[in-house]
């Protein structure tokens, strides 16, 4: 389990989603090669052999595993969501030329998992921080998020000043805890961090009002930083509730 544990660590959530999708690639490129289903040679094999099929699913299948592994796995997807495109499209063909008349249903079913592999493509990765050593005691909230906004952590005293609990709010975006009014400068915000590593806010003590789970609004003081982390940017938000002194 420890080993199942530390290999889910390594590839994380998008890497699982390529696993996934490459065992689907070699079971297709196995199925190829095993079984010889008359229609299948007829819209696929008329195009090339069945065994040049086979092996270019064999080759989506490494692709997706070799880029569990890497910093980019746009490629993984990539590879996979075209074959599974063109193997959807060729079925649709065949239907409407009459070669096969449940044509439409082989369609449907490569072109769903066409559209879910593209759904995992834009699948944000979670980004865990090392852990922060900080109590319920502290005075401050202390919220860590990825580039996406979402929230990883909830330190201090975060639970009582937003009253989210740690287990409703992780994996929400980080918008749930302020007003409307200031969403459309955060996700303006998030993505110039996404394609410049950088924020104008940094470091900055910034006057605002936060939003308590049950809606109400109270003003705070917040210090934004920025910082790497293993190829990744986290950003950690400290939050200080002034209503005491205003």
């Amino acid at each position: 389990m420890r080993i199942l544990r530390k290999f889910s660590d390594r590839i994380g959530r998008r890497g699982g989603a390529l696993f996934f999708v490459g065992v689907l690639d070699l079971v297709f490129a196995t199925s190829l090669r095993v079984l010889h289903n008359p229609i299948t040679m007829k819209v696929y094999g008329s195009i090339v052999s069945l065994d040049v099929w086979a092996w270019v699913w064999m080759i989506a299948c490494a692709f997706a595993w070799v880029s569990m592994f890497l910093e980019s796995d746009r490629a993984g997807f990539t590879v996979s969501a075209m074959i599974f495109t063109v193997w959807g499209a060729l079925a649709l063909s065949a239907w409407y030329s009459g070669d096969n008349p449940a044509g439409w249903l082989s369609a449907t079913f490569f072109l769903v998992l066409d559209g879910l592999i593209l759904i995992l493509a834009t699948w944000p990765e979670p980004v865990s921080p090392p852990p922060l050593l900080i109590d319920s005691r502290h005075p401050d909230a202390i919220i860590t998020a990825d580039d996406h906004g979402l929230i990883t952590g909830w330190l201090g005293s975060a639970e009582k000043m937003f009253g989210w609990s740690t287990h409703e709010i992780i994996g929400k975006p980080i918008t749930a805890i302020m007003p409307d009014r200031y969403r459309d400068a955060h996700e303006a915000g998030i993505q110039r961090v996404r394609e410049t590593g950088k924020s104008e806010l940094a470091g900055q003590a910034l006057e605002a009002e936060g939003l308590r789970q049950d809606g109400s609004e109270f003003p705070v003081i917040v210090v934004v930083g920025i910082y790497p982390f293993e190829g990744k940017i986290v950003l950690t938000t400290t939050v200080r509730d002034v209503s005491e002194a205003t």
